[in-house]
């Protein structure tokens, strides 16, 4: 497995694999599909993003939480007072 360095202008230096999480054809195809389009240096950029995003979603699935009760609700005005 060859190791790939790709540095972003939101990133500092992410390491990616070969084995990418999504192929470059399917980033392409879905990319046309949804309209979304750039030059060849900005899809360069977008599909580096969307790997390390992918990459970082990947790790989090890995975490066991199976025994962690939530957080409680979000309450984005605090809490409500029906006195």
């Amino acid at each position: 497995m060859t190791l790939t360095f790709w540095e972003g202008p939101f990133l500092e230096t992410a390491i990616m694999t070969d084995d990418a999480p999504i192929s470059r054809q399917a980033f392409d195809e879905t990319a046309a599909r949804l309209g979304i389009s750039g030059t060849a240096d900005h899809m360069d950029d977008l599909y580096g993003q969307l790997r390390g995003v992918l990459a970082g979603a990947e790790t989090l699935l890995k975490i066991d939480v199976s025994g962690a009760e939530p957080d409680m609700a979000f309450m984005p005005n605090g809490p409500s007072s029906a006195e």
